[in-house]
């Protein structure tokens, strides 16, 4: 099933956050335990901000842009002993490799790379849960909003300018946000 970062909750106790990722089949969210750092390198790839220097997930993305390899996908696999278990679908065109990942550092790279993230239904039925269980705000849905209107200015600009091709793609950004 696909998934989608819908939020980010921070815990009350400790530098710990909670990842939502929302289920859109039933509503639920799978809860993924992150560190500050984790929810930093989150919230700039969502928000499309570029640093003055790439920091370690846009680094490995450009290392892989540069050798030919696209991010296809990323799926969750498993949940053992209170860990996400992740794997990243990476290809060179004509073969494909299966990474062992992070679950945060997956997510990250496939907000980087506007790449599906899929939770098998065995992860969904043992984590998922409904969102409203949860107390607290939402800095992702903050930042989903801020994302959703900066896309939806830079499609205005391209359909201005004729550039078609680049105005799908934000097309398909913007209706990916949408439906999370």
């Amino acid at each position: 099933m696909e998934v989608f970062p819908s939020e980010i909750r921070k815990m009350s106790e400790g530098a710990t956050c909670l990842l939502l990722l929302s289920c859109p089949d039933d509503g639920r969210a799978i809860p993924v335990v992150i560190g500050e750092s984790e929810v930093e390198a989150i919230m700039l790839a969502l928000q499309a901000i570029e640093t003055t220097r790439p920091m370690t997930h846009r680094l490995m993305s450009n290392i892989m842009h540069e050798y030919g390899l696209a991010l296809k996908e990323v799926n969750i696999d498993r949940f053992d002993e209170g860990i996400y278990y992740s794997t990243l679908t990476v290809s060179d065109g004509f073969n494909e490799k299966h990474i062992d990942s992070r679950t945060s550092d997956a997510v990250t790279l496939a907000l980087i790379n506007h790449t599906p993230i899929f939770a098998s239904k065995q992860v969904v039925d043992e984590t998922a849960i409904e969102p409203l269980m949860l107390d607290g705000g939402g800095e992702m849905q903050q930042a989903s909003e801020a994302k959703l209107s900066q896309l939806e200015t830079q499609l205005q600009e391209c359909l201005e300018k004729e550039d078609y091709e680049k105005a799908a793609d934000l097309q398909a950004q913007i209706d990916r946000i949408k439906n999370t």
